[in-house]
């Protein structure tokens, strides 16, 4: 649902979508596929509460935490009001 949701354009509702599944790697694909579009605003919402449910590197998840963490990582250096990007 959340790649025909992206195909037609309805990217906010896609994001909501994939915040509903709970499961960190729809997440982090769904932040993916988000941020290659340059939707970084849309990908960069989604990754710091998917990024708090991955059990981290050396989990089940790791690619999931590897792709929000990369994510999350954009999102605060993009906030970073003395070092922007």
């Amino acid at each position: 649902r959340v790649s025909a949701l992206l195909q037609l354009g309805r990217v906010d509702e896609a994001v909501e979508v994939a915040r509903a599944a709970a499961a960190p790697s729809v997440a982090a694909e769904v932040a993916s596929v988000l941020a290659q579009a340059g939707s970084n605003r849309h990908a960069w919402s989604l990754a710091p509460a998917a990024l708090a449910t991955v059990t981290g590197p050396g989990g089940p998840g790791a690619v999931a935490s590897a792709a929000l963490t990369l994510l999350d990582l954009g999102r605060r250096e993009a906030a970073d009001p003395d070092h922007p990007g």
